[in-house]
């Protein structure tokens, strides 16, 4: 399923004639990290995992540990790139409001990750006393090292979840507009649901029973899940423009008013379109200008650097050039004024010249 998602991911933004950015290139080594953790488990199964130490060859402990270091470390990276994969998605996807909830959120997994990478790699002293018992070692206790690094991974989760809930509840749409994009966010929420599972089993988990191999089975099967299914949460909200061909046999369907005229693509050949501006809104070009950004034009689209670029006139070197680009913005309102409701519709057009 992560194979296919984050295929369709790379699928969607070919259709939309988008460049590849940091979160999906995040994503593609997060799938890699995840392919890795899953070949390790295969072969370990094929090895004897998840059976009695009694029906397994003596030297089997020494397999056992290397491979439950080895699936600790993929797992950990894993988890860790795809938390940043999301926070890259949401830094392209939102106005720069954004950005500094999002650099405190990736510092502190970033903390998080590079913390818990060490303490994996030097649980044990020497390292090699983890799968090599006929040696004198010092070890943490590998139940307490998975407690303590099981919650702050559910509380991340849930600041990504939460993270993006205000910023869509600020866009220029309807009410249930804005409740169908939060919960495509939300989705990603049976991540969580399966990180606290895994601390259920990590709480049970008796790691000094001598049968550590049949225990620690259900423990391995749960962070395989988590870590390929975080992989798809992180896809799905980018998989519109495929939904949308499906639906609509276009990935970039026209958006339609109330009476359902279309009013353009969110992005036609690069360009940017109008998008609803309700009346009373502030005209100034750094105000305006970010209020044209929509929501799917943000994401599937190009960056909102891009969009300010086209809009403003200017080339990617902020220099003005001196074609003609007509932007159209039709706004419906209804206004009371002595009782009498008034239809309003604006037509604004900007011309680019070198004057400005």
């Amino acid at each position: 399923m992560a194979v296919v998602a984050v295929a369709l991911r790379l699928w969607a933004r070919r259709l939309m004639k988008a460049e590849i950015w940091v979160d999906d290139w995040t994503a593609v080594v997060a799938l890699l990290l995840a392919t890795g953790f899953f070949t390790v488990v295969i072969v370990w199964l094929h090895q004897g995992f998840g059976h009695h130490f009694e029906i397994l060859p003596k030297d089997y402990i020494t397999t056992f540990g290397r491979n439950f270091f080895t699936g600790e470390i993929l797992y950990f990276l894993t988890i860790g790139v795809v938390k940043c994969s999301i926070l890259a998605f949401y830094w392209r996807l939102f106005r720069a409001s954004i950005r500094v909830p999002c650099c405190i959120l990736g510092a502190v997994t970033i903390c998080w990750e590079i913390a818990v990478l060490l303490i994996t790699v030097f649980q044990c002293t020497p390292i090699s006393g983890f799968w090599n018992k006929d040696i004198p070692a010092k070890c943490l206790n590998t139940k307490y090292f998975f407690l303590a690094n099981s919650v702050p991974n559910i509380v991340t989760d849930l600041a990504l979840l939460l993270l993006p809930v205000p910023y869509i509840w600020r866009l220029h749409a309807t009410t249930s507009q804005k409740i169908a994009l939060a919960g495509t966010f939300m989705l990603g929420g049976f991540i969580t649901v399966i990180s606290i599972v895994r601390l259920t089993i990590i709480a049970k988990l008796d790691t000094t029973s001598p049968d550590v191999d049949y225990n620690s089975a259900s423990l391995v099967s749960w962070s395989l899940a988590e870590s390929n299914m975080a992989i798809v949460a992180a896809c799905l909200p980018s998989l519109r423009p495929i939904l949308s061909l499906i639906i609509s046999g276009e990935p970039d369907p026209p958006v339609r008013g109330s009476r359902g005229k279309a009013y353009g693509r969110s992005w036609t050949r690069g360009q940017p379109s109008a998008t609803f501006q309700p009346l009373g809104q502030p005209t100034t070009p750094s105000d305006s200008q970010r209020n044209f950004m929509s929501l799917p034009d943000a994401a599937y689209g190009f960056s909102g650097i891009q969009q300010l670029h086209g809009i403003a006139g200017t080339d990617s070197r902020g220099r003005k050039n001196d074609d003609q680009e007509d932007i159209e913005m039709q706004t419906a309102g209804r206004r009371a004024r002595d009782g009498i409701e008034v239809r309003t519709e604006v037509t604004v057009h900007s011309t680019k010249s070198n004057e400005g």
